[in-house]
């Protein structure tokens, strides 16, 4: 498993490009900045999982425990991995679409604005 860090300052940059651009009644926008909040959650979430996983195995090696807790163990890491990916390769895709709603509002902004010169 491929090791992510949370980055809450993109989320910060998605909320000051939002404010900047004036996007913040428009509700596509405002929906998959949600979505995108809600996603890094999970995936902080979903690291703890797995970094308590990843402690119970060592326990497991350590000590007298029975065989089959450790393979138990390490089958809930790896779901608890795929999930991880999973959600992390959502909440790309939520940011690229955040970022091409931006665009597009942006786009649209810019347009009436000519609009309302001629």
């Amino acid at each position: 498993m491929a090791k992510r860090k949370a980055r809450p300052s993109r989320i910060k940059e998605f909320e000051k490009e939002i404010r900047k651009i004036g996007a913040g009644n428009d509700m596509v926008v405002i929906d998959l900045l949600e979505t995108y909040k809600e996603q890094r959650e999970q995936i902080e979430f979903i690291g703890r999982l797995i970094n308590a996983d990843r402690a119970e195995m060592e326990k497991a090696l350590e000590g007298d425990s029975p065989p089959d807790l450790y393979k138990k163990l390490d089958d809930r890491y790896e779901r608890h991995s795929r999930m991880f990916n999973s959600v992390c390769g959502t909440n790309d895709k939520t940011a690229k679409a955040l970022a091409d709603a931006m665009t597009a509002y942006r786009a649209r902004a810019e347009a009436e604005e000519d609009e309302s010169i001629i």
